[in-house]
């Protein structure tokens, strides 16, 4: 079954019982992301639940061709509906996923998420083709979307934004719906449940470089200036800024740096690679990232993001108080950091 744009909201909403495998692929690989932990968490209930959802790369199924055959006959030691979440598919795979579904004898629902497919794709016609089957597209979002998009994020998180507000932070955005998402969770975390943002707001949190700002707090972070990142943490938790919101808006940083490193290593020059973030790095900052991007690797970059997930988990576990279980975090990245900086 091929679902065209209109039939993908209902199906996300109200999804197909007879369907038990779906392909979400395209350009847009926030979307395909988004609307497959949609689905997921429907289906499951609880997609953070490993009993519930087996997490599968194109790689493990490589390794190991009947995985993907087992896990989709499990059942979960828990009870409740499971499902298979399968990252990283290409037409590779193809042949493991015909032969599954041709079968149709599995138990749990399939996802499977993959990049840019062409109309020739053959993994796209092995679940286009299948009455148990279903592909949906997922093409980066246009202006009118975005804005949408962001007025509803707003709306259901209990954050109000004003109009003038809201038609800046749509021009800002870029057309993917992962770092569009990303940059609406940084504002939410700013205005905190139940308050509202002005145009000043939204224009501060996407990128001024007052040291009281998130930005502050993860540039001095990343380049290592211990002092900075002191004043900068304190001066944004006094604006009312959540320690773990400053932990969540530097892994998005993070991601991003990454994001770049990889193209870096993959031969892109660094300026294309920088021009390609969506948001764009805002002009006040560039060139300090783009001395990140010189001094930071790839693995350490992946590094950096392990401390912070760490750190967010220890806010919810340990009972040492948020505030210094964040700042640790950081301060450990600044470490890292400075290191860097002194050796190069």
């Amino acid at each position: 079954m091929k679902l065209n744009a209109r039939e993908i909201e209902s199906f996300l909403n109200n999804p197909n019982p007879d369907v038990k495998a779906v392909l979400i692929y395209g350009p847009d690989h926030g979307l395909v992301h988004e609307r497959a932990r949609v689905l997921l968490s429907r289906h499951t209930g609880d997609m953070s639940d490993p009993f519930l959802v087996a997490e599968l790369s194109a790689k493990d199924i490589r390794d190991d061709p009947a995985r993907l055959a087992d896990e989709s006959q499990s059942q979960s030691l828990t009870g409740g509906d499971r499902a298979v979440w399968v990252r990283d598919v290409t037409d590779s795979l193809a042949g493991s996923f015909a032969s599954l579904i041709k079968a149709g004898d599995f138990l749990n629902l399939i996802v499977a998420e993959a990049g840019d497919l062409s109309p020739r794709s053959k993994l796209r016609k092995v679940f286009e083709t299948s009455s148990c089957g279903a592909a949906m597209g997922c093409y980066l979002d246009d202006s009118r979307t975005i804005e949408a998009m962001a007025a509803k994020s707003m709306a259901e998180c209990g954050v109000e934004i004003s109009p003038d507000a809201l038609k800046f932070l749509s021009r800002q955005l870029g057309n993917d719906r992962l770092t569009s998402r990303q940059e609406i969770d940084k504002l939410v975390l700013f205005a905190g449940v139940g308050g509202r943002l002005e145009l000043s707001d939204v224009e501060m949190a996407l990128g001024d470089s007052a040291v009281h700002t998130i930005e502050g707090v993860i540039y001095a972070a990343m380049e290592g200036d211990a002092p900075g990142l002191d004043y900068a943490f304190q001066g944004a938790l006094a604006a009312g800024v959540s320690a773990v919101g400053l932990l969540r808006a530097t892994q998005l940083h993070v991601q991003r740096l990454h994001l770049v490193l990889a193209k870096l290593n993959a031969g892109m020059p660094m300026d294309a690679a920088v021009r390609e973030l969506r948001p764009p790095v805002f002009f006040k900052f560039k060139q300090r990232f783009l001395r990140q991007c010189q001094r930071w690797n790839e693995e350490l970059a992946v590094g950096a993001m392990s401390l912070l997930l760490e750190g967010e988990a220890r806010c919810k576990s340990s009972g040492i108080p948020v505030n210094a279980t964040c700042h640790l975090s950081l301060m450990k990245i600044c470490k890292a950091a400075r290191k860097l900086r002194e050796s190069g």
